[in-house]
């Protein structure tokens, strides 16, 4: 019990006679600092806590005796009880598993929901009135990796309006920070998933695994004119359509925004930091290295940094994304990043 109720001190057990029948009756007080509390009036995560408190100790032993194992069928025992309780209640459930029992709960906490496998997990939904359960079916033990080793959220993987794959990483900064600014809030307030498919290692994988639990309309790709060989397997793979494919730049997504516009926004971002801008950085020496960039096939992006050299700031992929989506003017966004932000704001 004091697991649970921290703030209690000590139980008693009372015996009740009963003397016309002589039967002895017994009566549980639950006592903080010596004082009588009423359970009865305790809220609805105490009694739940007691309840949890219950099969702790029951944990150690069988129900019943005679089986060897025990099935436990548990309905929302996580209402009302605060997170770190939902943790330590979901500790000890996992013990009765690990001794061999079995245990079938249903839940709508996230907390419970992203602490287990995603092969643990069945979502019950009704569809054209007829109830169904989504899972992962097909080698659900090697999807599970593939989910994992992404870092893909099971709330994303079973709840996701939208799940946007970039190829890059300032994409993957640049999408989610603009959407803060702009909105106030997380793209996560939205159930909006962004995955790198340059962490997509095995493609076969994740799409079936995708694919069995995910609305494929609610997929969307970024990409740019030179997608690689593994975005198109990708991009085959999930049967994503045109409408939701959108290049954004010839080669890379950092082309596709007018020079002046990275530098200004670098430049913003290296003051905001108390750093020099040094004099290598201007927008006709950003023109003219994406310009010899695009002809000879060199990566842009790596050759950007040369021109930051002597500022103090390191400028990688994903602080380039966050500095362009802090301090870019709405009317120098890509038409199809515009587009894009359209299609998941839609209910």
């Amino acid at each position: 019990m004091k697991l649970y109720l921290q703030d209690l001190t000590e139980v008693k057990i009372e015996p009740i006679y009963q003397t016309r029948d002589m039967n002895i009756d017994a009566k549980v007080k639950f006592l903080e600092n010596g004082r009588e509390i009423n359970i009865d009036k305790k809220g609805d995560g105490t009694k739940r806590r007691l309840t949890m408190a219950l099969l702790e100790y029951k944990k150690e032993e069988s129900l019943t005796p005679q089986d060897e194992t025990t099935f436990y069928l548990l309905d929302e025992p996580d209402t009302h009880l605060h997170v770190k309780a939902q943790m330590e209640m979901l500790s000890t459930i996992k013990s009765f598993s690990d001794s061999g029992n079995q245990v079938l709960l249903t839940t709508h906490s996230p907390f419970l929901i992203n602490s287990v496998k995603p092969k643990q997990l069945r979502m019950l939904h009704v569809c054209e009135n007829e109830s169904k359960i989504k899972y992962l079916k097909t080698d659900s033990e090697a999807s599970n990796e593939v989910i994992k080793s992404l870092g893909i959220e099971n709330t994303f993987l079973f709840f996701s309006r939208h799940i946007i794959i970039v190829e890059g990483e300032t994409e993957e900064s640049f999408i989610p920070h603009y959407y803060l600014r702009k909105k106030g809030l997380p793209l996560s307030s939205a159930l909006v998933k962004i995955i790198n498919s340059r962490g997509i290692k095995n493609i076969p994988g994740f799409s079936n695994a995708l694919l069995e639990i995910t609305n494929p309309n609610n997929i969307y790709m970024v990409i740019d004119n030179d997608a690689s060989s593994e975005t198109q397997e990708l991009i085959d793979q999930l049967n994503i359509p045109d409408e939701r494919k959108f290049i954004i730049g010839t080669k890379e997504f950092e082309d596709s925004f007018p020079s002046e516009t990275l530098h200004d926004c670098w430049k913003l971002y290296l003051e905001g930091c108390g750093k020099a801008v040094p004099d290598t950085w201007s927008s006709e020496s950003i023109e003219t290295m994406k310009s010899n960039c695009l002809s000879t096939e060199t990566k842009f992006s790596k050759k950007l940094r040369q021109l930051n050299s002597g500022s103090g700031k390191k400028m990688t992929k994903p602080i380039f994304g966050i500095a362009l989506a802090e301090h870019i003017e709405d009317k120098n966004l890509p038409e199809q990043f515009n587009e894009l932000l359209a299609m998941i704001q839609e209910a």
